[in-house]
Order: structure tokens, then sequence, then C-alpha cells
């Protein structure tokens, strides 16, 4: 670790904390690095496979849900029978031909409807499906 940052005084292209300020924050364990990065150096028989790498990767890396949305809206959509988002229609009416039992029939539950369009690349990459998203959502209300 270097102390002495003298040498990039001025210099505006150079963009890394070093020093006593970076060890402040590794030490206190900032939660907003002003550098943040790290580098894992892996045994020789993981660094040969690229998907090794990105599993390796997804399981190590924080991720949350705005991690994966590219899109998300909110709606007022008070009867679950149908639905006012046009695009989501055949799924409306594959869900009510299927009838999965509800715990409280006569509970419609909320008429605002949250729509998250999840980014398919960024959940492969990460090894993420869409059940475990489920489970965290519903373990979350």
């Amino acid at each position: 670790m270097t102390l002495n940052t003298f040498h990039f005084a001025g210099v505006s292209s150079k963009n890394v904390t070093l020093g006593v300020p970076r060890l402040k924050e590794i030490i206190n364990v900032a939660k907003n690095l002003k550098t943040p990065v790290m580098h894992i150096y892996l045994q020789r028989e993981l660094r040969k496979s690229e998907e090794t790498v990105m599993k390796i990767q997804g399981r190590i890396e924080f991720t949350t849900l705005s991690d994966l949305v590219d899109e998300s809206q909110i709606y007022y959509d008070p009867d679950p029978t149908t639905t006012v988002v046009t695009v989501d229609q055949n799924l409306v009416n594959l869900y009510n031909e299927v009838q999965v039992p509800c715990e409280n029939e006569g509970d419609l539950g909320s008429p605002w409807l949250l729509r998250f369009v999840l980014n398919s690349q960024k959940m492969l990459n990460k090894q993420i499906e869409i059940d475990f998203i489920e489970q965290k959502l519903s373990e979350s209300f």
C-alpha cells in the first residue's frame, strides 16, 4: 500500500484512492468506497472455463432486484380476472384457466399492480432463476 500520493497531485486522470484514505476505508468497512475494486485469484483449474468464473462471480457479487430489472411500472388494476396491461393479457388468461387455489377466496388482493421486466441475460449470467426471486419477494412481504 502506497502512503506517498504526492506524485499524483494535479493529475485528473488518476482516480485511485491510495494511502491513508484507502486504509481508513478498509479498516472502517466503509459503505461507499471511492474505488470499489477487488481482485480474486482463482486456482489454475478454475481459471480455464469462463462459465466457471462467471458462476463464481455470481455467487460472490451482491445482487439486488434493481440489478436484474430493466423496467418497472405501477398500475391501478382493480379487476384480477382481466388486466389493464395489454401485453400481459395472455398471461392473465392462462392464469384464469389454470385457477390456482387461493388461501382467501374472497380476498382479491390489492388493486395495485407492480410489474417488473427482468433482464434475462443478467439473470443467466448470475445464474438466478425466477423461482428464487419469487421466494425472496414472498419472504419480504
